[in-house]
């Protein structure tokens, strides 16, 4: 529409007349020269309002060969179906893809069959969201699976480290630096990056005790998520605590209980108990990696011979004791030998509550300043009988 001396008007209304042959021509350059131009006509239910007909109209004009859409909708005439009427050399079949797609399988714009009227269609919704994709949303759906690795005797160091070098994950932390300072040196001794191995490529998640022959005082924790795997020293075995003190730091039973069940043999509670989750994970492999880990059985001799003054000295320190509850003392106070208070013993296996399990002192004292204090060792050293004068 443009303003002339006589009022608005068409630019039909000002421009020059053309020929028929022009205007035929101007069609050539709008659709292009030789295409064949057909027009489409559809009965389309959901047409609710002219947000929906804008919705097919840009829907539709996307298909390559689309030149004109026109679109009626229920505002319009009141009811279901409504006429779509598509220009242009696109194929029915494309327009029809292309209405689908919008539609997403909420059933509201659909196609009417021939004869159909407003009874045939149920109205949805212009807010109608589409429908949500069907996701696996268990583990069994997703195929998860939780494999529990046990046994009952300790990994090779050497050959634990060299399994899980060749486990293809980026970061790798292998620390026993707390274990000291030739064990430390030991686990770092693989010559060469063993060849990537894809045992465990399927585990998603693992994490759990183990047990290796360089530390019998000292559980290992085994933790890996996704791309990470760390192995460092964990809490002492509780088999290396007496039990009056594992009672201290475990007094509800059945926490102790839980404990105590874990206990099997010689070696209590030291074990592997390691937890794998996957998808399609191959067990019996895993199985079979770890317990190639193991040590045989002269291996298992060789560390009960290297473990056994250790082991000795656990059950020495764990009693029984010199001194009875009751008895008087004299507990060295001082850097000197004679510096010496005297008491009385009124506890054994004492531990202060935030000390670690493995933490505890033998005996504790009241002296007869009324003070409280405590022997770290059951030797003369440290506390040793009264000498009355």
């Amino acid at each position: 529409v443009v303003s002339t001396t006589f009022g608005d008007a068409g630019l039909f209304d000002v421009l020059p007349e053309k020929s028929t042959a022009a205007a035929e021509s101007d069609d050539d350059d709008l659709y292009g020269a030789g295409r064949e131009v057909r027009e489409l006509e559809l009965m389309l239910n959901g047409l609710n309002c002219g947000g929906c007909g804008n919705a097919v109209k840009k829907a539709i004009m996307a298909v390559e060969g689309v030149d004109e859409v026109s679109a009626q909708s229920k505002k319009d005439t009141g009811s279901h179906p409504n006429k779509v009427v598509v220009k242009g050399s696109a194929s029915e079949a494309a327009v029809r893809a292309a209405i689908g797609k919008l539609d997403a399988g909420r059933n509201k714009f659909t196609i009417a069959k021939e004869g159909a009227d407003s009874s045939d269609y149920q109205e949805v919704s212009c807010a109608a969201p589409a429908p949500r994709p069907s996701v696996p949303n268990s583990a069994d759906e997703l195929g998860f699976q939780t494999y529990v690795y046990r046994a009952r005797r300790p990994f090779h160091e050497h050959r634990l480290f060299k399994c899980l070098h060749s486990w293809p994950l980026p970061t790798k932390s292998l620390d026993l630096s707390k274990v000291g300072a030739a064990a430390a040196g030991q686990a770092q001794g693989l010559s060469e990056e063993p060849p990537q191995d894809a045992t465990f490529a399927s585990v998603f998640r693992s994490k759990g005790t183990a047990w290796i022959d360089l530390s019998h005082e000292n559980a290992m924790e085994w933790s890996h998520a996704g791309y990470q795997l760390r192995f460092k020293v964990g809490e002492a075995w509780w088999a290396t605590v007496p039990e009056p003190v594992m009672k201290q730091c475990l007094p509800k039973p059945e926490d102790f209980d839980a404990i105590k069940s874990n206990f099997e043999g010689e070696f209590g509670d030291r074990r592997q108990e390691l937890i794998f989750i996957g998808t399609k994970m191959d067990t019996a492999r895993i199985a079979a990696a770890l317990d190639a880990c193991l040590l045989t059985d002269k291996e298992m001799g060789d560390y009960r011979n290297d473990w056994a003054d250790h082991e000795a000295a656990l059950k020495r320190k764990a009693g029984p004791f010199r001194f009875d509850i009751g008895t008087r003392v004299a507990c060295r106070v001082g850097q000197h030998e004679d510096d010496r208070a005297f008491g009385e013993v009124v506890a054994h296996f004492w531990r202060e509550p935030s000390w670690p399990p493995e933490r505890w002192a033998p005996y504790q004292i009241r002296l007869d300043s009324s003070e409280l204090i405590f022997a770290p060792a059951d030797i003369d050293g440290v506390i040793r009988l009264e000498k009355r004068k």
